[in-house]
């Protein structure tokens, strides 16, 4: 097998598998039943495609150790060194290409992010209300929205939801929102939204902020759970309106209507050896690529 080869497994394999992985999760019932595998097999599936295409990157500059460093032999096939200079250039431009538009778009969003946040914090001290008994800043606002400021310690609600909202719903929407803040989801959400802005043409990587958005929502209602009533937290779910800022991690986030249902029709649980298998089969899916590129190659490019 040749690095040619080699080049062609590893691209058809991260073809593969953003094209299957997407679709199969998104139809599966995982997503409702685990959502923490699922976002684990979504972010792996992805970073197992990207690692094969780093991978070949990697072939394609190796290729320049077949260089001549001598005089041409009788035996060389003619074109070889055209072919290998061809084959380092792609695999520079593929290096340069991709941490250039990672680059960028780390800048641009986390630039955003540190001035939306700045900014609606400034906006929180000047109109908001710290209230102690429920750890939070209330604001006044029209509309009934509870949220939290990613990147700190800071839940939000209005004055509005306050009025709507009975005891134990508004203690659900607490719950679900400090599971956000000490979960870190925001993280998650930020590296998907990195990688869909880096490429923005990869549909993989636009379906992945998506599902990473649900799968958050899905993964605080059930920490929050472990405190409150599935039915309270439906209620202040359908009772809530969508006022949250954009870029906040809010109640009403995600699919509310699969959220609702979710918790007031909770799916079967996944049985033990099942959670055993995808525990293990996720990290390995990583390692895949990497089998592909180290299977012997017999001749060179």
């Amino acid at each position: 097998m040749n690095i040619s080869t080699h080049v062609l497994l590893l691209t058809g394999y991260a073809t593969t598998i953003t094209t299957c992985a997407p679709r199969l999760l998104s139809r599966s019932s995982l997503p409702r039943r685990s959502p923490g595998l699922a976002l684990a097999l979504w972010h792996t599936s992805i970073a197992s495609a990207g690692f094969a295409i780093s991978l070949v990157a990697i072939k394609l500059i190796s290729t320049a150790l077949l260089l001549p460093t001598g005089p041409p032999q009788p035996d060389g096939q003619p074109g070889s060194m055209a072919e290998t200079l061809v084959a380092v250039a792609a695999g520079l431009f593929i290096v340069a290409y991709g941490s250039a538009r990672l680059f960028r778009s780390t800048t641009h969003v986390l630039r955003a992010q540190r001035t939306g946040r700045r900014r609606h914090l400034e906006l929180l001290s000047l109109l908001g209300r710290y209230d102690s008994e429920l750890d939070a800043t209330i604001v006044p606002s029209p509309a009934a929205a509870a949220y939290c400021v990613t990147g700190t310690n800071q839940v939000v609600i209005t004055e509005h939801a306050l009025r709507l909202l009975g005891p134990d719903q508004l203690a659900a929407v607490l719950a679900h929102e400090r599971a956000h803040l000490t979960g870190r989801h925001h993280l998650l959400v930020t590296w998907a939204t990195l990688l869909m802005d880096a490429f923005p043409g990869v549909t993989a990587l636009v379906q992945l902020r998506e599902a990473t958005s649900n799968l958050v929502e899905l993964l605080a209602d059930d920490k929050a759970l472990r405190q409150v009533k599935p039915g309270s937290l439906a209620g202040a779910i359908a009772l809530l309106s969508r006022g949250a800022p954009e870029g906040r991690l809010a109640a009403t986030g995600g699919q509310t209507l699969v959220r609702v249902e979710r918790l007031l029709d909770p799916p079967p649980r996944l049985w033990p050896p099942v959670i055993i298998a995808c525990a293990v089969v996720t990290p390995l899916i990583v390692g895949i690529p990497l089998l592909l590129a180290s299977y012997p190659a017999s001749t060179p490019c």
